[in-house]
């Protein structure tokens, strides 16, 4: 059967903000999904399991982190020439599951593995948090 989100669920996080950098004139993200909806929203897209996560994430135990690219035809640009995107809305390209300060696992849709892009941006934003990871991380 299809899952309930009548009831929106919601989780304080492991308080890590979202992050954001550029590779040539696309937008990457990453942030963290804290509520059931989101989780939904994500396994959709991806069609993965992730949605499976959420009593874990609403105990604590894990925090699913999206990262998202935003092209650059899908940005605004305001007045001062800045890009304005919001990453709720850009387009989930992995994601990932971080316990304890690791990197458990990285998955993109239909659960492949990360690209090499996708890799250095993760292990950037990685080690900027002091997120942990081994060399098997992505499998």
């Amino acid at each position: 059967g299809g899952a309930k989100i009548a009831q929106l669920i919601m989780w304080k996080g492991a308080g890590i903000l979202p992050w954001c950098t550029y590779v040539g004139d696309d937008a990457w993200s990453v942030h963290e999904l804290q509520t059931n909806r989101e989780l939904l929203a994500e396994g959709r897209a991806q069609r993965h399991c992730v949605y499976s996560y959420v009593n874990l994430c609403a105990r604590g135990s894990t925090s699913i982190f999206s990262l998202r690219r935003c092209a650059s035809e899908g940005r605004q640009f305001t007045g001062h020439g800045i890009p304005e995107w919001d990453y709720r809305t850009a387009k989930p390209v992995v994601t990932m599951e971080v316990r304890d300060r690791h990197l458990v696992q990285a998955r993109g849709r239909l659960n492949r593995s990360p690209d090499d892009l996708e890799r250095r941006l993760i292990k950037r934003w990685a080690n900027l948090h002091e997120i942990k990871f081994g060399d098997d991380w992505a499998g």
